[in-house]
């Protein structure tokens, strides 16, 4: 869903993408409560910004966002 809203660079979809952030924050066990807290913020405040206001200033989320991405590493071995 995120891919069609870039690919498409508008925010046709972004009731969808929304709905779909807020599936995972109600699936998600409360062991998680830190990314819960950072996927509800983002579900409440990005609408006004994709509306043309100004970024919201996220507390939890901008924290949370890339966290465990910038550890990914994928290594291309041969087989002999």
């Amino acid at each position: 869903m995120h891919n069609i809203i870039m690919q498409e660079n508008n925010y046709n979809h972004l009731d969808g993408f929304l709905s779909l952030i807020k599936n995972i924050h109600d699936e998600l066990p409360t062991d998680f409560e830190i990314t819960k807290k950072s996927l509800l913020e983002f579900y409440h405040l990005f609408p006004s910004y994709a509306d043309g206001k100004r970024m919201p200033a996220f507390s939890h989320f901008k924290n949370w966002w890339g966290r465990g991405q910038q550890y990914i590493s994928f290594i291309k071995r041969s087989e002999f």
